[in-house]
């Protein structure tokens, strides 16, 4: 098994980095990709300088790690941002700005929001032509008030 290891080439590197990458494309998961990068890397080491095929391993390993921990890091918080209301949609409707179309009482209303229409409830009398803002929703009922 020594020899075999020690007999490793910059083909090999080169191969099992194809090999790693073509997986990628087939079963596009992100985990083969790094290791196929990481091979590849380490071919472009061993064209450029001699190194025994202990550093070979070394320096893969090391790459592998770098970086999936450097992916890992950069996706950390981005599935918490975009996935908060995935499955709950009318919380996506918080912030959005509409125009009253007609004077209105406080009370409940109808409000066109987007291109859906919505019933509405404020807390204050609100004029035709007035931008209001959702900042809560119960159920199918919005909360707004005058921007």
């Amino acid at each position: 098994m020594i020899e075999y290891l020690s007999e490793l080439s910059l083909w090999f590197w080169f191969a099992f980095g194809l090999i790693m990458l073509i997986g990628e494309c087939i079963a596009p998961l992100g985990y083969l990709l790094w290791l196929g990068i990481s091979a590849l890397l380490v071919a472009g080491i061993t064209a450029v300088g001699g190194l025994p095929w202990q550093a070979h391993w070394v320096i893969f390993g090391c790459l592998s790690v770098l970086s999936a921990v450097g992916v890992w890091l950069n996706q950390a918080g981005t599935n918490e941002e975009a996935g908060n209301n995935l499955n709950n949609p009318s919380d996506n409707l918080i912030g959005k700005v509409a125009t009253v179309e007609s004077d209105t009482k406080a009370g409940k209303f109808r409000l066109s929001l987007g291109h859906s229409c919505y019933g509405a409830v404020t807390h204050q009398d609100i004029k035709a032509g007035t931008a209001v803002e959702v900042i809560s929703v119960d159920g199918i009922i919005v909360t707004v008030q005058p921007k």
